[in-house]
């Protein structure tokens, strides 16, 4: 079987910068939310999903979001 997020989209990404492959976790997550389990850890960021990642920066608003979005 076939594992896909949200039941829609495939987990074969492939990133062939070989100095973002280190900080980029494409591992499948069914959901991607961690509860900021890394943030204490030095580096603890690159073992976040990268849809975490995306979900974490679009959920941000008001000033928020001018001081650290970008």
């Amino acid at each position: 079987m076939d594992e896909k997020l949200f039941d829609k989209w495939d987990f074969n990404v492939e990133v062939i910068d070989s100095g973002l492959k280190g900080y980029i976790n494409l591992d499948p997550v069914y959901v991607p939310h961690s509860s900021g389990r890394y943030q204490k850890k030095r580096f603890g960021k690159a073992k976040i999903s990268i849809v975490e990642r995306l979900i974490n920066k679009l959920m941000r608003t008001g000033s928020a979001r001018k001081k650290i979005g970008g």
